[in-house]
């Protein structure tokens, strides 16, 4: 059974808070990534 939701989906509903979540820019970048990851945006994956 697939898990409700991903770390994606708690990132992109706290996407306006990641600033103050990130203590470096290279944090604000991975939590970008991470938030981006398996989308459209990254050209989506196949199982």
């Amino acid at each position: 059974m697939p898990p409700k939701h991903t770390v994606a989906d708690i990132l992109n509903l706290e996407a306006l808070h990641l600033n103050e979540l990130s203590n470096t820019s290279w944090h604000l970048r991975a939590l970008h990534a991470i938030r981006k990851c398996r989308t459209k945006a990254l050209g989506g994956y196949i199982d």
